[in-house]
Protein backbone atom coordinates (compact mmCIF):
# COMPACT_ATOMS: atom_id res chain seq x y z
CA UNK A 1 0.00 0.00 0.00
CA UNK A 2 1.48 3.68 -0.93
CA UNK A 3 1.92 5.42 1.97
CA UNK A 4 -0.80 8.48 0.58
CA UNK A 5 -3.29 5.50 0.80
CA UNK A 6 -2.77 4.19 4.11
CA UNK A 7 -5.92 6.69 5.42
CA UNK A 8 -8.46 5.07 2.97
CA UNK A 9 -8.27 2.09 5.65
CA UNK A 10 -9.95 4.73 7.74
CA UNK A 11 -13.55 6.01 8.10
CA UNK A 12 -15.92 4.21 5.95
CA UNK A 13 -18.70 5.06 8.36
CA UNK A 14 -22.15 5.64 6.93
CA UNK A 15 -21.81 2.33 4.77
CA UNK A 16 -21.67 -1.46 5.60
CA UNK A 17 -18.52 -3.35 5.69
CA UNK A 18 -18.29 -6.58 3.97
CA UNK A 19 -16.15 -9.22 5.97
CA UNK A 20 -13.42 -8.86 3.79
CA UNK A 21 -13.30 -5.37 4.61
CA UNK A 22 -13.80 -5.40 7.95
CA UNK A 23 -10.96 -7.97 8.10
CA UNK A 24 -8.62 -5.65 6.41
CA UNK A 25 -9.68 -2.99 8.60
CA UNK A 26 -8.97 -4.90 12.07
CA UNK A 27 -5.73 -6.03 10.67
CA UNK A 28 -4.24 -2.96 10.05
CA UNK A 29 -5.74 -2.70 6.49
CA UNK A 30 -2.55 -4.48 4.08
CA UNK A 31 -4.28 -3.35 0.84
CA UNK A 32 -6.33 0.15 -0.67
CA UNK A 33 -9.63 -0.58 -0.48
CA UNK A 34 -11.79 1.40 -2.94
CA UNK A 35 -15.38 1.68 -2.73
CA UNK A 36 -17.56 3.80 -5.26
CA UNK A 37 -18.74 6.01 -2.21
CA UNK A 38 -19.35 9.67 -3.40
CA UNK A 39 -19.59 11.90 -6.10
CA UNK A 40 -19.01 15.28 -4.40
CA UNK A 41 -18.17 16.11 -1.17
CA UNK A 42 -21.71 16.90 -0.40
CA UNK A 43 -22.56 13.19 -1.01
CA UNK A 44 -20.57 12.82 2.05
CA UNK A 45 -21.65 15.66 4.21
CA UNK A 46 -25.31 14.70 3.76
CA UNK A 47 -24.55 11.47 5.47
CA UNK A 48 -23.80 13.00 8.30
CA UNK A 49 -20.21 12.40 7.89
CA UNK A 50 -18.40 15.78 9.56
CA UNK A 51 -15.60 17.44 8.25
CA UNK A 52 -15.18 14.99 5.52
CA UNK A 53 -15.08 15.27 1.44
CA UNK A 54 -15.04 13.16 -1.27
CA UNK A 55 -11.32 11.88 -2.13
CA UNK A 56 -10.01 11.75 -5.37
CA UNK A 57 -10.94 7.91 -5.68
CA UNK A 58 -14.52 8.75 -5.52
CA UNK A 59 -15.24 7.67 -1.36
CA UNK A 60 -15.88 9.61 1.63
CA UNK A 61 -12.92 10.54 3.55
CA UNK A 62 -12.12 12.47 6.73
CA UNK A 63 -9.87 15.08 6.58
CA UNK A 64 -8.31 14.30 9.58
CA UNK A 65 -7.88 10.84 9.18
CA UNK A 66 -6.73 9.07 11.84
CA UNK A 67 -4.74 7.41 9.24
CA UNK A 68 -2.89 9.77 8.54
CA UNK A 69 -1.91 11.39 12.06
CA UNK A 70 -0.08 14.70 9.95
CA UNK A 71 -3.01 16.48 9.52
CA UNK A 72 -4.53 17.13 12.55
CA UNK A 73 -6.62 19.93 12.23
CA UNK A 74 -8.86 22.26 10.30
CA UNK A 75 -9.51 25.86 11.49
CA UNK A 76 -12.54 28.12 9.93
CA UNK A 77 -15.34 25.95 10.96
CA UNK A 78 -16.19 22.62 9.68
CA UNK A 79 -16.49 21.68 6.30
CA UNK A 80 -19.93 22.73 4.04
CA UNK A 81 -20.94 22.08 0.85
CA UNK A 82 -19.43 25.45 -0.50
CA UNK A 83 -16.30 24.96 1.31
CA UNK A 84 -13.13 25.11 -0.28
CA UNK A 85 -9.90 23.27 1.39
CA UNK A 86 -6.61 24.14 1.79
CA UNK A 87 -3.71 22.94 3.21
CA UNK A 88 -1.09 24.41 5.58
CA UNK A 89 2.18 22.24 5.67
CA UNK A 90 3.69 23.60 8.55
CA UNK A 91 6.39 22.38 11.69
CA UNK A 92 3.88 20.92 14.38
CA UNK A 93 6.43 18.91 16.17
CA UNK A 94 10.03 19.01 16.35
CA UNK A 95 12.99 21.21 16.68
CA UNK A 96 11.04 24.25 14.96
CA UNK A 97 7.79 23.39 16.41
CA UNK A 98 7.59 27.06 17.75
CA UNK A 99 7.36 28.37 14.28
CA UNK A 100 4.67 25.96 12.85
CA UNK A 101 1.88 26.90 15.66
CA UNK A 102 2.81 30.21 15.24
CA UNK A 103 2.05 30.35 11.59
CA UNK A 104 -0.95 28.17 12.59
CA UNK A 105 -2.32 30.74 15.02
CA UNK A 106 -1.89 33.57 11.93
CA UNK A 107 -3.66 31.44 9.71
CA UNK A 108 -6.74 31.31 12.30
CA UNK A 109 -6.51 35.13 12.78
CA UNK A 110 -6.57 35.68 8.96
CA UNK A 111 -9.36 33.71 8.24
CA UNK A 112 -11.04 34.86 11.13
CA UNK A 113 -10.83 38.40 9.91
CA UNK A 114 -12.00 36.85 6.78
CA UNK A 115 -14.92 35.59 8.20
CA UNK A 116 -16.27 37.86 10.96
CA UNK A 117 -15.75 41.80 9.05
CA UNK A 118 -16.77 40.18 5.82
CA UNK A 119 -19.77 38.62 6.89
CA UNK A 120 -22.76 40.22 4.97
CA UNK A 121 -20.34 41.62 2.25
CA UNK A 122 -21.74 41.86 -1.25
CA UNK A 123 -19.13 39.37 -3.42
CA UNK A 124 -19.85 38.08 -6.60
CA UNK A 125 -22.11 34.97 -6.75
CA UNK A 126 -19.80 31.73 -6.07
CA UNK A 127 -17.61 31.31 -3.62
CA UNK A 128 -16.94 33.81 -0.27
CA UNK A 129 -13.56 34.32 1.46
CA UNK A 130 -15.66 32.89 4.61
CA UNK A 131 -16.00 29.83 2.74
CA UNK A 132 -12.05 29.05 3.12
CA UNK A 133 -11.22 25.94 4.92
CA UNK A 134 -7.38 25.40 5.82
CA UNK A 135 -6.31 22.10 6.88
CA UNK A 136 -3.09 22.12 9.19
CA UNK A 137 -0.54 19.49 8.44
CA UNK A 138 2.67 18.82 9.80
CA UNK A 139 5.12 18.71 7.08
CA UNK A 140 7.52 15.55 8.90
CA UNK A 141 11.10 15.38 9.92
CA UNK A 142 12.66 15.63 6.54
CA UNK A 143 11.86 15.87 2.55
CA UNK A 144 10.47 12.31 2.11
CA UNK A 145 7.99 13.17 4.78
CA UNK A 146 7.07 16.36 3.35
CA UNK A 147 6.25 14.96 0.09
CA UNK A 148 4.69 11.93 1.26
CA UNK A 149 2.17 14.60 3.06
CA UNK A 150 1.84 16.25 0.26
CA UNK A 151 0.81 13.22 -1.69
CA UNK A 152 -1.74 12.69 0.71
CA UNK A 153 -3.34 16.23 0.50
CA UNK A 154 -3.14 16.60 -2.83
CA UNK A 155 -3.59 12.63 -4.54
CA UNK A 156 -5.74 11.06 -2.25
CA UNK A 157 -7.50 14.53 -0.73
CA UNK A 158 -7.49 16.37 -4.03
CA UNK A 159 -6.66 19.84 -2.21
CA UNK A 160 -5.82 22.41 -5.06
CA UNK A 161 -3.81 24.64 -3.29
CA UNK A 162 -1.29 24.30 -0.57
CA UNK A 163 1.01 26.88 1.96
CA UNK A 164 4.57 25.12 2.39
CA UNK A 165 6.70 23.03 3.62
CA UNK A 166 8.97 25.06 5.87
CA UNK A 167 12.12 24.11 4.86
CA UNK A 168 13.84 25.17 1.18
CA UNK A 169 14.93 21.52 0.36
CA UNK A 170 11.24 20.05 1.00
CA UNK A 171 9.69 22.91 -0.73
CA UNK A 172 12.10 22.59 -3.62
CA UNK A 173 11.47 18.28 -3.88
CA UNK A 174 7.33 18.58 -3.01
CA UNK A 175 6.97 21.47 -5.92
CA UNK A 176 9.10 19.10 -8.25
CA UNK A 177 7.31 15.86 -7.41
CA UNK A 178 3.85 16.69 -6.09
CA UNK A 179 2.38 20.38 -6.76
CA UNK A 180 3.66 21.00 -10.14
CA UNK A 181 3.01 17.56 -12.03
CA UNK A 182 -0.27 17.81 -10.00
CA UNK A 183 -1.12 21.61 -11.42
CA UNK A 184 -1.95 22.44 -7.63
CA UNK A 185 -0.83 25.77 -6.75
CA UNK A 186 1.95 26.44 -3.66
CA UNK A 187 1.90 29.58 -1.94
CA UNK A 188 4.39 29.29 0.16
CA UNK A 189 4.84 31.78 3.44
CA UNK A 190 8.48 30.22 4.37
CA UNK A 191 10.88 28.85 1.95
CA UNK A 192 13.63 31.11 0.65
CA UNK A 193 15.44 29.44 -1.01
CA UNK A 194 16.76 31.13 -4.61
CA UNK A 195 16.24 27.36 -6.31
CA UNK A 196 12.54 28.32 -5.79
CA UNK A 197 13.09 31.06 -8.61
CA UNK A 198 14.29 28.98 -11.76
CA UNK A 199 11.75 26.13 -11.74
CA UNK A 200 9.96 25.34 -14.53
CA UNK A 201 6.56 25.98 -12.61
CA UNK A 202 3.92 26.75 -14.86
CA UNK A 203 3.23 29.42 -12.81
CA UNK A 204 2.24 27.37 -9.78
CA UNK A 205 4.88 28.30 -7.49
CA UNK A 206 4.64 31.67 -5.62
CA UNK A 207 5.71 32.74 -2.05
CA UNK A 208 5.19 35.37 0.09
CA UNK A 209 8.02 34.90 1.78
CA UNK A 210 11.31 36.65 0.39
CA UNK A 211 14.13 35.16 -1.70
CA UNK A 212 17.28 35.39 0.33
CA UNK A 213 19.73 35.49 -2.72
CA UNK A 214 21.15 38.33 -1.14
CA UNK A 215 21.53 37.72 2.45
CA UNK A 216 24.70 35.44 2.43
CA UNK A 217 26.44 38.34 0.53
CA UNK A 218 25.16 40.92 3.44
CA UNK A 219 26.14 38.21 6.09
CA UNK A 220 30.02 38.72 4.31
CA UNK A 221 29.70 42.16 4.84
CA UNK A 222 28.13 42.74 8.12
CA UNK A 223 31.67 40.35 8.65
CA UNK A 224 34.21 42.76 7.26
CA UNK A 225 32.68 45.68 9.59
CA UNK A 226 32.45 43.32 12.30
CA UNK A 227 36.41 42.67 11.94
CA UNK A 228 37.02 46.42 13.02
CA UNK A 229 35.17 46.49 15.77
CA UNK A 230 37.29 43.02 17.05
CA UNK A 231 40.21 44.47 15.59
CA UNK A 232 39.54 47.26 18.46
CA UNK A 233 37.46 45.76 21.13
CA UNK A 234 39.66 42.44 21.20
CA UNK A 235 43.41 43.87 20.98
CA UNK A 236 44.01 42.01 17.66
CA UNK A 237 47.35 43.37 15.84
CA UNK A 238 47.26 44.27 12.24
CA UNK A 239 49.39 40.91 11.69
CA UNK A 240 46.51 38.27 13.68
CA UNK A 241 44.51 36.77 11.55
CA UNK A 242 40.15 36.83 11.86
CA UNK A 243 38.95 33.45 12.12
CA UNK A 244 35.79 32.69 10.79
CA UNK A 245 33.60 29.16 10.83
CA UNK A 246 30.84 28.49 8.95
CA UNK A 247 28.12 25.66 10.45
CA UNK A 248 25.44 24.97 8.35
CA UNK A 249 22.72 22.49 7.49
CA UNK A 250 23.62 19.80 5.53
CA UNK A 251 21.18 20.87 2.53
CA UNK A 252 20.08 23.20 -0.08
CA UNK A 253 19.23 26.07 1.93
CA UNK A 254 21.99 25.36 4.60
CA UNK A 255 24.91 24.83 2.06
CA UNK A 256 23.91 27.60 -0.25
CA UNK A 257 24.17 29.86 2.20
CA UNK A 258 27.36 28.89 3.42
CA UNK A 259 28.75 28.77 -0.03
CA UNK A 260 27.56 31.83 -1.40
CA UNK A 261 28.98 33.28 2.21
CA UNK A 262 32.46 32.17 1.26
CA UNK A 263 32.54 33.57 -2.28
CA UNK A 264 31.34 37.24 -1.03
CA UNK A 265 33.41 37.20 2.21
CA UNK A 266 36.26 39.73 2.30
CA UNK A 267 38.75 39.53 5.62
CA UNK A 268 42.16 40.42 6.98
CA UNK A 269 42.77 42.39 3.99
CA UNK A 270 42.26 39.99 1.35
CA UNK A 271 40.70 40.38 -1.98
CA UNK A 272 39.30 37.18 -2.55
CA UNK A 273 37.88 34.23 -0.91
CA UNK A 274 39.97 33.74 2.43
CA UNK A 275 41.96 30.70 2.52
CA UNK A 276 41.88 27.97 5.44
CA UNK A 277 43.35 29.13 8.08
CA UNK A 278 40.85 32.21 7.86
CA UNK A 279 37.48 30.42 6.86
CA UNK A 280 36.95 26.59 7.82
CA UNK A 281 33.45 24.99 7.00
CA UNK A 282 31.43 22.97 9.11
CA UNK A 283 28.40 21.49 9.00
CA UNK A 284 25.65 19.78 11.05
CA UNK A 285 24.95 15.75 10.72
CA UNK A 286 21.45 14.32 9.57
CA UNK A 287 20.17 11.89 12.09
CA UNK A 288 16.64 9.84 12.30
CA UNK A 289 15.20 12.83 14.32
CA UNK A 290 16.28 16.15 12.79
CA UNK A 291 20.02 16.91 12.75
CA UNK A 292 22.99 16.79 15.25
CA UNK A 293 26.70 18.86 15.16
CA UNK A 294 29.48 16.79 16.40
CA UNK A 295 32.26 18.82 15.73
CA UNK A 296 32.22 20.98 18.65
CA UNK A 297 36.24 19.94 19.21
CA UNK A 298 37.22 20.92 15.91
CA UNK A 299 35.80 24.54 16.18
CA UNK A 300 37.37 24.57 19.94
CA UNK A 301 40.71 23.88 18.38
CA UNK A 302 39.90 26.12 15.69
CA UNK A 303 39.19 29.25 17.97
CA UNK A 304 36.72 31.21 15.68
CA UNK A 305 35.87 35.19 15.97
CA UNK A 306 32.98 34.66 14.68
CA UNK A 307 30.36 32.03 13.55
CA UNK A 308 28.19 32.05 10.90
CA UNK A 309 25.24 29.81 11.95
CA UNK A 310 23.24 28.89 8.73
CA UNK A 311 20.04 26.92 9.93
CA UNK A 312 17.29 27.14 11.81
CA UNK A 313 16.14 25.82 15.28
CA UNK A 314 18.81 22.96 15.48
CA UNK A 315 21.26 25.49 15.11
CA UNK A 316 20.04 26.25 19.29
CA UNK A 317 20.45 23.52 21.18
CA UNK A 318 23.06 21.43 18.50
CA UNK A 319 25.51 24.83 18.20
CA UNK A 320 25.01 27.52 19.93
CA UNK A 321 24.48 26.07 22.91
CA UNK A 322 27.33 23.67 22.91
CA UNK A 323 29.89 26.05 21.39
CA UNK A 324 29.10 28.50 24.78
CA UNK A 325 29.32 25.49 27.04
CA UNK A 326 32.73 24.24 25.52
CA UNK A 327 34.87 26.90 26.92
CA UNK A 328 36.02 28.46 24.19
CA UNK A 329 39.61 30.29 24.32
CA UNK A 330 36.97 33.36 22.10
CA UNK A 331 33.92 34.28 22.71
CA UNK A 332 32.41 34.48 19.40
CA UNK A 333 30.24 36.43 17.46
CA UNK A 334 27.79 35.12 15.84
CA UNK A 335 25.87 36.09 12.83
CA UNK A 336 22.72 34.37 11.90
CA UNK A 337 20.16 33.70 9.01
CA UNK A 338 16.49 34.75 8.94
CA UNK A 339 15.82 30.59 9.57
CA UNK A 340 17.26 31.66 13.36
CA UNK A 341 14.32 34.19 14.11
CA UNK A 342 12.76 31.99 16.17
CA UNK A 343 11.53 31.34 19.81
CA UNK A 344 14.23 29.23 20.31
CA UNK A 345 17.02 31.60 20.76
CA UNK A 346 14.70 34.01 22.48
CA UNK A 347 14.34 31.27 25.04
CA UNK A 348 18.07 30.33 25.21
CA UNK A 349 18.96 33.80 26.01
CA UNK A 350 16.34 34.59 28.55
CA UNK A 351 16.90 31.10 30.42
CA UNK A 352 20.94 31.90 30.77
CA UNK A 353 21.95 33.24 34.10
CA UNK A 354 24.60 34.69 32.14
CA UNK A 355 23.27 36.75 29.42
CA UNK A 356 25.80 38.56 27.78
CA UNK A 357 25.69 36.03 24.86
CA UNK A 358 22.78 38.34 23.46
CA UNK A 359 25.16 41.28 22.98
CA UNK A 360 27.35 38.60 20.35
CA UNK A 361 24.15 37.64 18.51
CA UNK A 362 23.03 39.15 15.52
CA UNK A 363 20.55 38.09 12.62
CA UNK A 364 19.05 38.65 9.41
CA UNK A 365 15.23 38.63 8.71
CA UNK A 366 13.01 40.24 6.49
CA UNK A 367 11.72 43.10 6.93
CA UNK A 368 7.80 43.89 8.03
CA UNK A 369 5.62 46.72 7.57
CA UNK A 370 6.03 49.58 10.22
CA UNK A 371 2.37 50.98 9.11
CA UNK A 372 0.43 47.60 9.68
CA UNK A 373 2.76 45.10 11.43
CA UNK A 374 2.00 47.10 15.08
CA UNK A 375 -1.46 46.64 14.12
CA UNK A 376 -1.27 42.79 13.50
CA UNK A 377 0.60 42.06 16.99
CA UNK A 378 -2.58 44.36 18.97
CA UNK A 379 -4.95 41.96 17.17
CA UNK A 380 -3.15 38.90 17.93
CA UNK A 381 -2.66 40.00 21.61
CA UNK A 382 -6.11 40.31 22.16
CA UNK A 383 -6.97 37.37 20.38
CA UNK A 384 -4.64 35.02 21.95
CA UNK A 385 -3.59 36.63 24.76
CA UNK A 386 0.11 37.22 24.25
CA UNK A 387 2.88 38.88 22.56
CA UNK A 388 3.14 38.53 18.84
CA UNK A 389 5.65 35.95 18.23
CA UNK A 390 8.61 37.55 16.18
CA UNK A 391 9.40 34.54 13.75
CA UNK A 392 10.43 34.48 10.23
CA UNK A 393 6.99 33.33 8.68
CA UNK A 394 4.22 34.57 10.51
CA UNK A 395 3.60 37.52 8.82
CA UNK A 396 4.15 36.17 5.79
CA UNK A 397 1.78 33.16 6.41
CA UNK A 398 -1.31 36.17 7.73
CA UNK A 399 -0.61 37.60 4.64
CA UNK A 400 -1.18 33.95 2.41
CA UNK A 401 -4.33 33.35 3.78
CA UNK A 402 -5.57 36.81 2.65
CA UNK A 403 -3.87 36.23 -0.59
CA UNK A 404 -6.09 32.95 -1.21
CA UNK A 405 -9.30 34.71 0.96
CA UNK A 406 -9.37 37.41 -1.89
CA UNK A 407 -8.40 34.97 -4.54
CA UNK A 408 -11.92 32.95 -3.60
CA UNK A 409 -14.05 36.21 -4.14
CA UNK A 410 -12.39 37.04 -7.71
CA UNK A 411 -12.85 33.05 -8.52
CA UNK A 412 -16.73 33.58 -8.09
CA UNK A 413 -18.33 30.44 -9.62
CA UNK A 414 -15.59 29.49 -12.17
CA UNK A 415 -13.70 25.91 -11.26
CA UNK A 416 -10.92 26.00 -8.64
CA UNK A 417 -7.44 24.56 -9.51
CA UNK A 418 -3.92 25.41 -9.20
CA UNK A 419 -3.82 27.61 -12.88
CA UNK A 420 -7.40 29.55 -12.03
CA UNK A 421 -6.34 30.03 -8.47
CA UNK A 422 -2.59 31.65 -9.65
CA UNK A 423 -4.56 33.78 -12.61
CA UNK A 424 -6.74 35.04 -9.62
CA UNK A 425 -3.58 35.80 -7.66
CA UNK A 426 -2.45 37.94 -11.00
CA UNK A 427 -5.32 40.23 -10.43
CA UNK A 428 -3.83 41.06 -6.88
CA UNK A 429 -0.86 43.67 -8.57
CA UNK A 430 -0.44 47.18 -8.87
CA UNK A 431 -2.63 48.07 -11.73
CA UNK A 432 -5.75 47.60 -9.47
CA UNK A 433 -7.06 49.42 -6.00
CA UNK A 434 -4.54 48.92 -3.24
CA UNK A 435 -6.43 47.24 -0.24
CA UNK A 436 -4.02 47.39 3.50
CA UNK A 437 -3.51 44.29 4.79
CA UNK A 438 -6.19 43.73 7.69
CA UNK A 439 -9.70 44.09 8.85
CA UNK A 440 -10.33 46.90 8.38
CA UNK A 441 -9.94 46.85 4.69
CA UNK A 442 -11.67 43.39 3.93
CA UNK A 443 -15.62 45.56 3.23
CA UNK A 444 -13.39 47.88 1.22
CA UNK A 445 -11.76 45.16 -0.85
CA UNK A 446 -15.02 42.95 -1.62
CA UNK A 447 -16.30 46.44 -2.85
CA UNK A 448 -13.18 46.93 -5.27
CA UNK A 449 -13.29 43.25 -6.09
CA UNK A 450 -17.65 43.43 -7.47
CA UNK A 451 -16.61 46.66 -9.17
CA UNK A 452 -13.61 45.78 -11.31
CA UNK A 453 -12.70 41.90 -10.19
CA UNK A 454 -8.99 43.25 -9.08
CA UNK A 455 -7.15 45.00 -6.31
CA UNK A 456 -3.57 45.46 -5.16
CA UNK A 457 -2.88 43.50 -1.96
CA UNK A 458 -0.56 45.48 0.33
CA UNK A 459 1.07 42.96 2.88
CA UNK A 460 2.15 43.01 6.24
CA UNK A 461 5.92 42.02 4.96
CA UNK A 462 5.50 44.60 2.26
CA UNK A 463 3.66 45.51 -0.76
CA UNK A 464 3.78 41.80 -2.60
CA UNK A 465 4.00 43.30 -5.81
CA UNK A 466 4.47 39.62 -7.48
CA UNK A 467 6.90 39.17 -10.82
CA UNK A 468 6.28 36.88 -12.98
CA UNK A 469 8.26 34.27 -11.27
CA UNK A 470 5.55 34.58 -8.27
CA UNK A 471 7.63 36.42 -5.77
CA UNK A 472 7.82 39.98 -4.59
CA UNK A 473 11.05 42.10 -3.57
CA UNK A 474 11.64 42.06 0.08
CA UNK A 475 13.99 43.81 2.29
CA UNK A 476 15.96 42.30 4.95
CA UNK A 477 16.92 43.79 8.51
CA UNK A 478 19.61 43.03 10.69
CA UNK A 479 17.97 42.43 14.38
CA UNK A 480 19.28 41.53 18.19
CA UNK A 481 17.95 40.01 20.52
CA UNK A 482 16.62 42.21 23.45
CA UNK A 483 14.70 42.92 26.28
CA UNK A 484 11.76 45.32 27.14
CA UNK A 485 11.13 44.76 30.76
CA UNK A 486 10.05 41.23 30.78
CA UNK A 487 9.90 40.31 27.91
CA UNK A 488 12.77 39.03 25.45
CA UNK A 489 12.69 39.54 21.78
CA UNK A 490 13.83 40.44 18.56
CA UNK A 491 14.95 44.02 17.77
CA UNK A 492 16.27 45.81 14.91
CA UNK A 493 19.88 47.27 14.49
CA UNK A 494 18.74 50.21 12.05
CA UNK A 495 21.13 47.95 9.28
CA UNK A 496 18.78 47.13 6.27
CA UNK A 497 20.31 45.17 3.35
CA UNK A 498 18.18 46.04 0.45
CA UNK A 499 19.84 44.01 -2.24
CA UNK A 500 23.20 42.89 -3.41
CA UNK A 501 24.33 46.31 -4.78
CA UNK A 502 23.45 47.83 -1.84
CA UNK A 503 24.46 45.63 1.05
CA UNK A 504 23.91 46.62 4.80
CA UNK A 505 23.70 49.94 5.45
CA UNK A 506 25.28 51.21 8.36
CA UNK A 507 24.91 55.04 9.11
CA UNK A 508 28.05 55.46 11.63
CA UNK A 509 30.01 52.81 8.60
CA UNK A 510 31.22 50.71 11.64
CA UNK A 511 29.68 47.82 13.58
CA UNK A 512 27.19 48.37 16.01
CA UNK A 513 26.93 45.57 18.77
CA UNK A 514 23.55 44.88 20.58
CA UNK A 515 23.03 45.92 23.48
Amino acid sequence: MRNDEASTCFRFSGFPLGAVALGMLLSGCTASVNFAQCETTSDCLERGLENTLCSTRKYCIEATSTGFPNCPTIIGGPLTSTSTLVALLSKLTGQSASLGLSAQGAATLALEELQSFGAGAAVKEGRRPSDLRILVCDDGKDSAESVQVARHVVGTLGIPTLMGPVFSQPSVDVAVNVTIPNQVLMLNPFAVTPTLTGLKDNDLVWRTSASNASEPWGMASLTSQLEGYLRSSMSLSASETLRVATVARPDIYGRGIANEYANNLRINGGDRTPGSSQLRGFELVKTATGYAFSDIAAVRDFSPHIVILAGTGEMVPEVLEKLESAGLAIAPYYIGSEGLRLNDLIGYIANRNNKSVYKRIQVFAPSVRDDYYPALAQRWSSRYREVLPDLYGVANTYDAVYLLGYSMAILGPNPISGPSWAAALRKMLPSGTKIAAGPESIARAYQTLVSSGRMDYDGVVGPLDFDGNGEAPAVFDLLCVAQEGSIWNFKRTGVTLKDSSGGPMLSSGVYQPCK
